[in-house]
């Protein structure tokens, strides 16, 4: 359902995003935003198992890479 609910809003799923992943150098940092307030502890965790180089954002804060 996930799924199918991110390809009607064109969002990203963490499944997603490894897909995506790998059409990227592995030192391309890949930088994600706008997550759902609901799922966000259960998308960082996800995000954290494709290993380094994703950064969940957050608003109003600076980063430098």
């Amino acid at each position: 359902m996930a799924a199918e609910l991110a390809d009607i809003s064109r969002h990203l799923t963490p499944d997603r995003v490894r897909e995506e992943r790998k059409k990227l150098p592995r030192d391309v940092p890949v930088l994600i935003y706008h997550v759902k307030p609901q799922f966000v502890d259960e998308t960082v965790a996800e995000l954290a198992e494709l290993g380094e180089g994703i950064t969940v954002v957050e608003q109003d804060k600076t980063y430098t890479f």
